[in-house]
């Protein structure tokens, strides 16, 4: 996933100041991984949390996929 760090800051440490910083800079990124990734759109369009964790964080991912699901409907029931 950090081959994503160049499409928003200057070096890797920057990457890791900002997602220290706030959910905010973490969101951002993620937005780049989920549109410039290959094979999410499916992922995304059939809600499959878990395949989306596992290319975002790795297979030993523990609970993303539940904190994304989690995420998307709060977002949805406040949209």
């Amino acid at each position: 996933m950090g081959e994503y760090f160049a499409r928003l800051y200057k070096s890797s440490d920057e990457l890791v100041e900002a997602q220290n910083y706030c959910a905010l800079q973490h969101l951002q990124y993620f937005k780049i991984f989920l549109t410039k990734e290959k094979n999410m759109l499916e992922p995304m369009r059939q809600k499959n949390w878990l395949t989306i964790a596992k290319k975002y964080n790795g297979e030993n991912q523990i609970g993303y996929d539940i904190n994304i699901s989690n995420a998307y409907d709060q977002l949805k029931a406040n949209w």
